[in-house]
């Protein structure tokens, strides 16, 4: 967070210039962030769209030629995926971890953190046990 600083007599100007400059950088820098996740949304979404089809044309499994392009996927995305996106398994399980992954961005574009993410599995992994 940008905090204004304290005019001085002396540096007043010079100093309220630096923060306008830091604060527009930080601006800059927000909304790249949010267009990055916007993208990686983009990109879960038409993700989606292609296992819906392997649904509809009731594929038993993922097929294993996907690997790269789940690969690839994965690598471009803001959050760990671990091998969440593989091929091979079946159209439904895939889906499951992408909606996953996704929720993840989600969180990340509303501004949580990688620790409050692995708080609130841990809470509805519990709820689930129980």
């Amino acid at each position: 967070m940008i905090h204004m600083r304290q005019m001085s007599s002396g540096g007043g100007v010079t100093a309220a210039i630096q923060d306008m400059d830091a604060m527009e950088e930080q601006g800059r820098i927000r909304q790249w962030v949010q267009g990055r996740l916007d993208q990686a949304i983009r990109i879960l979404d038409g993700l989606i769209e292609d296992i819906e089809q392997l649904n509809l044309e009731e594929r038993s499994r993922v097929p294993l030629a996907w690997q790269s392009r789940l690969a690839a996927i994965a690598a471009s995305l803001p959050v760990e995926c671990g091998d969440r996106l593989r091929a091979g398994i079946s159209p439904q399980r895939l889906l499951d971890q992408v909606y996953d992954v996704q929720q993840e961005v989600f969180w990340l574009k509303q501004g949580k953190s990688a620790e409050e993410m692995r708080l609130v599995d841990l809470e509805l992994e519990g709820l689930a046990l129980n």
